[in-house]
């Protein structure tokens, strides 16, 4: 049986390269989200007969569009889980 001497750039190097493999993996997962969220804005885009095609988003376009309930009622239920953890706190 021989063994392998291990020196510290060996160590290094497979460190660095086990760290380079999840970041690279981590850079392909995030363009398969860009891509899949690029795919589900178009159709958005082009089935919505009143929504007006452009090279942006104004914020007129998404005011006008968003209903405002979801908005509201997000707003009061963290105001009301932020004020019960407050008040469960206390005591």
């Amino acid at each position: 049986m021989e063994y392998q001497q291990l020196s510290k750039d060996n160590v290094a190097y497979e460190w660095v390269l086990k760290r380079m493999n999840v970041i690279n993996t981590g850079i392909v997962n995030l363009e398969r989200a860009v891509l899949t969220i690029q795919k589900k804005i178009n159709i958005w885009l082009v089935d919505d007969a009143d929504f007006k095609v452009s090279d942006h988003l104004g914020t007129e376009a998404i005011l006008n569009y968003t209903p405002r309930w979801p908005l509201i009622v997000h707003a009061f239920s963290a105001v009301f889980c932020l004020g019960s953890s407050a008040l469960y706190h206390l005591f």
